[in-house]
């Protein structure tokens, strides 16, 4: 693919805050967090398209969609990963602690904070012009008390919904993206679900649909959220250049690799299977690889020159 020049496309203002610098694998508690971070900042960023990338956790648009954040960053656009929940929550207790604790991490170590670093690394492997973390507390600090209850729907009471939309609002108005990917929220987890119904308030956002990994790899006939509109077609990006970018952004989050996929190495046969069962599905030639996503049959996307030369039909022919 070419690089992205030239086009019509408005300055951006930048959301900076305060960087952490917190490294190695243990991280004590009281480390400062970075709400929003970035590099870069003095770059002009212009005359770039710019993708928007929305992750719900510290890992999730690494594992669903990050060959494809590898190809447009390669390809000249200005990349944005944004993570959603975020928040260190000191001296957590219950279902929250546990989800340390079944990790091997001692109660006193700052788990989110020890994420976040993991997402530095996975952020320059795929080459994303810049990294930003919401600060928004997981599913476990507002109240859900077990796993099950996290992928048995949205209680009425739990609102961040508001807050996720309030926060992207005014990243859509600082980088004014050509296009924000969010995920389909297979798999039905509470945060995913909180995001996708985030997205759909911002009625003028861009938006492409990605399928939820691992939750796509371990039922690959998984059906988008029912909450995503209507006249959306799917389409397969061959990321057949940028997968190995992925896999190893993939193995920078060393905390969920044994749990998610039983190590490293399960990591990387999952995720290059699935890319490969991906492409077949879809129709891609023999041995190429692809991460599939749901964009509308009609408006900007499609008519994106930069986006259009990356993305095949099911039939198996470029758009």
């Amino acid at each position: 693919m070419r690089a992205a020049t030239g086009g019509i496309f408005t300055a951006r203002r930048r959301i900076v805050g305060p960087s952490t610098a917190v490294r190695g694998k243990a991280v004590a508690r009281g480390a400062p967090l970075a709400i929003v971070t970035g590099w870069g900042l003095m770059a002009d960023h212009s005359k770039k398209p710019t993708a928007l990338f929305v992750s719900p956790h510290l890992d999730d648009v690494a594992f669903s969609c990050g060959a494809t954040l590898a190809l447009l960053a390669r390809s000249g656009w200005h990349t944005v990963l944004a993570t959603v929940f975020t928040r260190s929550v000191p001296d957590p207790t219950g279902f929250a602690l546990a989800c340390q604790t079944d990790k091997g991490l001692l109660p006193e170590v700052d788990y989110m904070a020890l994420r976040r670093e993991e997402d530095r690394e996975a952020a320059e492997h795929l080459g994303a012009g810049e990294r930003i973390w919401l600060d928004l507390p997981e599913a476990p600090h507002r109240g859900y008390e077990s796993a099950a209850a996290m992928f048995a729907g949205v209680p009425e009471e739990d609102e961040v919904w508001s807050e996720v939309a309030e926060n992207l609002r005014g990243l859509l108005e600082a980088h004014t993206p050509d296009v924000l990917f969010a995920p389909q929220a297979l798999g039905e987890h509470a945060d995913h679900l909180q995001v996708v119904r985030a997205v759909l308030e911002l009625a003028d956002a861009p938006a492409a649909w990605y399928r939820d990994a691992p939750y796509a790899t371990r039922n690959p006939k998984s059906l988008p959220s029912p909450l995503l509109p209507d006249g959306l077609s799917e389409v397969a990006v061959d990321v057949t250049e940028t997968l190995d970018a992925k896999l190893r952004a993939s193995a920078a989050y060393g905390t969920q690799l044994g749990f998610q996929f039983d190590g490293e190495g399960g990591m990387r046969e999952t995720l290059s299977g699935f890319a490969a069962s991906e492409a077949r599905r879809l129709g891609l030639p023999s041995g190429e690889a692809a991460e599939a996503l749901m964009l509308p049959e009609t408006g900007e996307l499609l008519e994106n020159d930069v986006l259009r030369k990356c993305l095949w039909l099911p039939s198996g022919r470029r758009l």
